[in-house]
């Protein structure tokens, strides 16, 4: 098969020829040329094409087309070079253009043609690249006010954190002194004192003490700001090296204030976390719990399994807070602004603290709150693969209601010989106080009391209340026949309770019942 040579391509001489094809290859090195050319080859074409037509009808003689060709060709010559000089002319805008995406912002745009809009269009382009370059002299002299700002705030920063490391140091040793001293004359270990002087000596006790906690706040916020909170995690035990330590430490904060510290957390849970840093954490809700708590009050910190980490609260009986106010806890510096909280001195460091040693421990924070009654604030640590699905699964705090006293009394030995830790009420408005007041981890109820079904209206009102709706319910009952006039239905639309047991009951199938609650609750 012969080939024709086309250019650069060859193109087959037989109807096999891929008419797409050279069409598209034509196209493509038409576009490549300048704009004066394509003006020229589509006036030609265009020219030769109308005479071309003429012709074929018979309306023109051959020499009158050649001497029109002759003044088109004239024509196309002017065409050409005009387009060449306009071409030119916007090539040297197109070169300003590309210098001014380059960054070269101070050579001028220089076009002066014969075509004014031409010259307008360079003139606005120049324009631009004297605005870009206006702009890029501002934005560096800026950027250099804003670098020499930041050099003196790091020296500022770094003469405060010298300052306040400097400070908290110093003030450590002596205020451990007096608070020793203090400590001593108000015990009358130096001698007994009449009761004013004693009274004031407790005074000195109270501001030691918060001058203490401040100065160890500072010092560990002064660490956190210098970049030197790192934490170096290990596996130690929760009880023994972390809520043990605490207790000893602020056992006589505690008996200053006449405040019951109770331990439920299980021996040999291991956690994996910076033992220096969390005793810090747990200390400083210790610490709060005593402070705010109420006089002659209650504190109780315990540890449950919470997934794969355990959940340590501490709850205390005392003011407590708002939900209003409830955003402010973990703030730095933030304190609530209560009558209780502002007789108390402090420096809202303290569960800031906490929220940023527990976080750098992949942990969460919390609190919650029945106000004018008990507060309770929360932290989650990572446990050790050894630890995890051991018995910290178990709900250990139990309100039993019941009006039946001789089984309340039975249950409430059996268990506490266990390990539970049991509150009883006798009626369902009892009951009712007592779980909202001293928040249970399990609720024991009967469906009969002063009336028949009394259970289930204690149980609709714990579970559409806020601060009561989460804790599991166990119904005993031994009415669960229609003759007798009542009925339950495990499959009824909306049932409040977690499990049912008829009575009799006996003590070892009730708490594998809370266990077993306990357990799918961590899952």
């Amino acid at each position: 098969m012969a080939l024709v040579p086309t250019g650069m391509m060859s193109v087959p001489a037989t109807e096999a020829i891929d008419r797409p094809a050279v069409a598209k290859w034509y196209g493509a090195k038409y576009m490549r040329l300048s704009l004066h050319h394509r003006l020229l080859i589509a006036f030609l074409v265009g020219t030769l094409v109308v005479f071309a037509i003429v012709f074929s009808l018979g309306l023109i003689s051959a020499q009158v087309i050649l001497l029109q060709l002759a003044g088109i060709a004239l024509t196309a010559f002017v065409i050409t070079v005009i387009s060449r000089k306009f071409s030119e002319r916007v090539g040297l805008i197109v070169q300003a253009a590309e210098r001014i995406a380059r960054g070269e912002l101070d050579e001028p745009i220089l076009v002066d043609t014969e075509l004014p809009e031409v010259n307008a269009l360079a003139a606005k382009i120049d324009q631009i690249r004297e605005s870009i370059r206006h702009r890029d002299k501002q934005l560096l002299r800026r950027n250099d006010e804003l670098r020499d700002a930041l050099h003196h705030l790091q020296q500022v920063n770094r003469g405060y954190l010298e300052m306040l490391s400097f400070v908290t140091h110093e003030l450590k040793s002596p205020v451990a002194s007096m608070y020793a001293a203090a400590i001593t004359l108000q015990d009358g270990i130096a001698g007994q004192m009449p009761e004013p002087q004693r009274k004031l000596a407790a005074t000195i006790v109270r501001n030691c003490e918060y001058l203490e906690d401040m100065v160890k706040n500072y010092l560990d916020l002064s660490r956190i700001e210098k970049g030197e909170f790192e934490v170096h995690p290990q596996e130690v035990d929760l009880l023994d090296e972390l809520v043990v330590p605490n207790i000893e430490q602020l056992t006589q904060q505690a008996e200053n204030r006449r405040i019951q510290v109770c331990c439920d957390v299980p021996a040999g849970v291991i956690v994996r976390v910076d033992p220096e840093l969390v005793r810090i954490a747990i200390g400083n809700y210790l610490s709060n719990a005593i402070k705010y708590g109420r006089e002659h009050g209650r504190i109780e910190i315990r540890a449950r399994q919470y997934g794969s980490a355990v959940r340590v609260s501490v709850w205390n009986e005392g003011a407590g807070f708002g939900d209003e106010q409830r955003e402010k806890l973990f703030r730095k510096f933030g304190r609530l602004s209560d009558a209780q909280t502002k007789r108390q001195k402090g420096s809202g460091l303290g569960l800031y603290l906490v929220r940023e040693i527990v976080e750098r421990h992949g942990g969460k924070v919390g609190a919650t709150s029945e106000p004018d009654h008990w507060a309770e604030f929360w932290l989650t640590l990572p446990l050790s693969d050894q630890t995890k699905g051991t018995l910290m699964s178990e709900l250990r705090k139990v309100l039993l209601i019941d009006d039946d006293v001789d089984l309340v009394e039975t249950l409430k030995i059996a268990m506490e010989a266990n390990g539970f830790t049991v509150d009883t009420a006798h009626s369902g408005a009892e009951g009712l106080a007592k779980a909202r007041n001293n928040k249970p981890e399990a609720i024991v109820l009967d469906v009969k009391m002063e009336t028949l079904g009394e259970g289930f209206q204690v149980a609709r009102e714990l579970r559409t209340d806020e601060r009561t709706k989460d804790i599991p319910l166990i119904m005993l009952s031994s009415v669960n026949q229609e003759n007798m006039g009542f009925r339950y239905d495990a499959d009824e639309q909306w049932n409040p309770v977690d499990v049912f047991l008829d009575k009799p009951i006996k003590p070892a199938r009730l708490m594998d019942e809370i266990r077993k609650i306990g357990a799918a609750k961590t899952r």
